[in-house]
């Protein structure tokens, strides 16, 4: 007689955990998951214009450096002749040579 060990059996809810609410939500409504947690969403064209939605506040706003708080840390635009052309409800848009886009302190709620 061969016994089998209840050790190795899983259910399918541990093999793929069922999805988040979030997660869910941002399928039905074709959002990402992290823009609903309060997350960014960034979307970049070509190296002249970025677009990011989840900004709280302008922190640094200068030609060569544009800093936006976020929920939880802050992103770092660094480039040349930067201007942030619009900002409105949490949704910015900068223009200008963008040379680098760094996130800053993501671990602390800023």
């Amino acid at each position: 007689m061969i016994r089998k060990s209840k050790k190795n059996s899983r259910t399918d809810s541990e093999i793929c955990p069922k999805p988040s609410f979030a997660e869910r939500m941002g399928n039905v409504l074709d959002i990402p998951a992290d823009l609903l947690r309060g997350g960014c969403y960034m979307e970049m064209r070509g190296q002249n214009e970025l677009r990011l939605q989840g900004c709280r506040q302008i922190l640094v706003y200068t030609a060569e450096e544009i800093v936006l708080r976020l929920r939880r840390g802050a992103v770092r635009v660094s480039g040349r002749r930067m201007i942030c052309s619009s900002y409105h409800a949490g949704c910015a848009v900068i223009e200008g040579w963008i040379e680098g886009v760094f996130f800053v302190n993501t671990e602390e709620r800023v």
